[in-house]
C-alpha cells in the first residue's frame, strides 16, 4: 500500500506527527524523553517513532519561536550521543511552524544540516515527497530493515545536494 498523501497532509497540518509516523509511514511508537541544555535554554525532546534504531524526535520550542540554526546544530550534536541516527522536528509553541532537520555525518567531513521548513498554510507536498521515502511497507517490515537502510532512506530524502548538482550540471551542458 503506497503512502496515503491525503491522510499524511492532514496529520502534518495538524502537527499529528506521532500518528503520521506510526499510522501512515509504518514506524513503531517510541515514548523516550530527554532534556538537553544549550546555553541558558532547556529543550525537551520526545521520541515520537522509531524504525530499526532510527528515531524521529519532536522538540517543541520553550520560547515560542524556533531555536536559531546554531542552537539546533548544538542540540543535534548532543542528541547524537543518545541516538546517532535520527531526524528532529522542531515546532513552535503555537505549532504554526515546523523545522525538520536531518544531519549528514560522514567520517572526515564536516556535519551538513539539511532542514525543511513547513507551516500549515503550505500544501506540504515537497515535505511529503521526502517523507514518502521513509515509508515502510508490511512486506519490507517482514523482510527486515536495518538502521543502515532507514538512514539511507533519510539521506536520500533530505540530502539533495548531489541530485541538485547533477541536475544543474546536465542543465548547463544541455543549455550550452
Amino acid at each position: 500500500m503506497p503512502l496515503d498523501f491525503h491522510r499524511a497532509r492532514t496529520l502534518l497540518k495538524n502537527c499529528g506527527l506521532p500518528e503520521l509516523f506510526v499510522e501512515v509511514l509504518g514506524w513503531e511508537p517510541c515514548r523516550q524523553r530527554l532534556t538537553l541544555r544549550v546555553g541558558e535554554g532547556e529543550f525537551a525532546f520526545t521520541a515520537i517513532a522509531t524504525k530499526s534504531g532510527f528515531i524521529a524526535w519532536f522538540c517543541e520550542s520553550p520560547t515560542g519561536g524556533l531555536p536559531d540554526h546554531a542552537v539546533r546544530l548544538k542540540l543535534d550534536r548532543k542528541l547524537s550521543e543518545t541516538s546517532f541516527e535520527h531526524l528532529i522536528v522542531f515546532v513552535t509553541a503555537d505549532r504554526s511552524r515546523q523545522s525538520w532537520m536531518w544531519v549528514r555525518r560522514e567520517h572526515g567531513k564536516p556535519l551538513a544540516a539539511r532542514t525543511h521548513e513547513y507551516h500549515p498554510g503550505q500544501p506540504g507536498d515537497s515535505l511529503l515527497q521526502k517523507l514518502q521515502r521513509l515509508y515502510v511497507s508490511l512486506e519490507e517490515e517482514e523482510a527486515g530493515l536495518s538502521t543502515v537502510v532507514v538512514a539511507g532512506r533519510a539521506r536520500a530524502a533530505f540530502d539533495l545536494d548531489k541530485i541538485t548538482k547533477r541536475f544543474y550540471d546536465r542543465f548547463t551542458t544541455a543549455h550550452a
